[in-house]
């Protein structure tokens, strides 16, 4: 049940991430007073940017996916994206390499791609079509059925449109994007390209539902783009939609106080800030053991120890020259030590912005990332100057994820 905001005037937003940011901007714009509580002394969350002897690095997301939703997200704030970013598409967006140096280029060139993929592969041009058409309609749903809803009644749900796609989302539900991937195409770069956004759901792609198939939709119709200035931009951007809040920033919450079902505030430190509402946009393991009530949590604490934590990244960001290689192995087992040397040189700088000309930076896995625990603490931050061979030979798929 909605309920108005002459009932319902103050809010508490717990975490100043991408999250906790937009959701404070359209609180403000319903009227709301909002109290922006984050526990660091700065705001964006994972979404971080890393400076050092005229280098500079995004410290967390560095791809711009889903203008769409971006725009509509802008657009409720009552102003347009293109008042305050910069987007500079990425043609390729991305490029794989395989063992013998042969290299294929994606692009948003859906043609280009379907041509390629023909050529690698019989078939396969009409296929990728196929599993594109498939891709944009689940997304067009879950943008249209889940991320543009409030959730506050089922009606929408009970759309044609909806129940002719139940049996799909179900059936995707039910099985792997490698599965999906792999029973529809032979060749293992396109199988790769195809598999490859499961790396934003931070996971690999048989552990990820075949819903998520949408994702190609993002990089290969929509295309990739990149903030200049980097995701700083994105962060400063939505924090000039905020200015009517009131920030608590280096401010961790120790609890969210209820009365009943119903949230009262929350206490940090020695000080309680009263509230209305209280929306938590920190992670919900955290929010459910740490912040909330036992009776009041919408699971267990004893059944998050079953849950698979997604996979973790350990990162050096170094300065190199030419442009950064990720590097799959072909049973995610350990990586042949051919690929421990230095990237090629002379690549293209896609983002000059970045770092002085010539070099460029490549994220490092942790010397020791494949053991149980790893601390950066042994290790001084890493120079621009450091251009040698990778100190790590024995990569995995699975490195920093236990």
């Amino acid at each position: 049940m909605e309920r108005s905001v002459s009932k319902m005037t103050k809010a508490v937003v717990i975490g100043g991430g991408l999250a906790g940011l937009a959701t404070t901007a359209l609180l403000l714009r319903e009227g709301y007073e909002v109290h922006l509580v984050e526990q660091n002394e700065h705001l964006g969350g994972r979404a971080g940017t890393f400076e050092l002897d005229g280098f500079r690095w995004d410290t967390g997301p560095s791809w711009y996916l889903m203008p769409d939703a971006m725009s509509h997200f802008f657009k409720l704030c009552g102003t347009s994206i293109d008042d305050h970013l910069d987007l500079v598409p990425l043609e390729p967006a991305y490029r794989v390499i395989d063992d013998h140096g042969e290299f294929i280029d994606v692009t948003s060139d859906i043609d280009a791609m379907a041509e390629l993929f023909e050529s690698r592969e019989p078939g396969a041009g009409a296929k990728l079509r196929t599993y594109i058409d498939s891709a944009t309609q689940v997304y067009n749903l879950a943008i249209d059925g889940f991320l543009y809803t409030n959730f506050t009644n089922f009606i929408p749900y009970l759309s044609p449109g909806m129940l002719r796609l139940l049996p799909k989302l179900l059936a995707s539900l039910s099985t792997s994007l490698k599965v999906k991937v792999n029973t529809q195409f032979r060749d293992t770069k396109l199988r790769q390209i195809l598999s490859y956004p499961a790396v934003f759901l931070s996971s690999d792609p048989s552990h990820t539902p075949a819903l998520y198939h949408l994702m190609s939709h993002t990089d290969l119709v929509q295309g990739v783009s990149y903030p200049r200035g980097g995701f700083t931009a994105f962060i400063k951007a939505l924090i000039s939609l905020i200015d009517d809040a009131v920030l608590h920033l280096g401010t961790p919450v120790s609890a969210i106080t209820t009365q009943g079902r119903n949230a009262t505030g929350v206490q940090v430190g020695s000080e309680f800030i009263e509230a209305d509402i209280v929306i938590s946009c920190a992670d919900q393991h955290h929010t459910e053991t740490q912040l909330l009530p036992a009776s009041l949590c919408a699971k267990p604490e004893t059944s998050w120890k079953n849950k698979q934590p997604g996979l973790s990244t350990v990162l050096v960001l170094a300065g190199v020259k030419g442009e950064h290689t990720l590097l799959f192995p072909p049973t995610g087992t350990k990586i042949s030590a051919k690929f421990s040397t230095a990237p090629p040189q002379n690549s293209r700088l896609q983002n000059p912005s970045r770092s002085p000309r010539p070099p460029q930076q490549i994220p490092m896995p942790h010397p020791k990332a494949t053991r149980t625990s790893s601390s950066w603490s042994q290790y001084p931050p890493m120079s621009p100057l450091v251009t040698g061979p990778l100190t790590e030979k024995n990569l995995t798929w699975w490195a920093g994820s236990q």
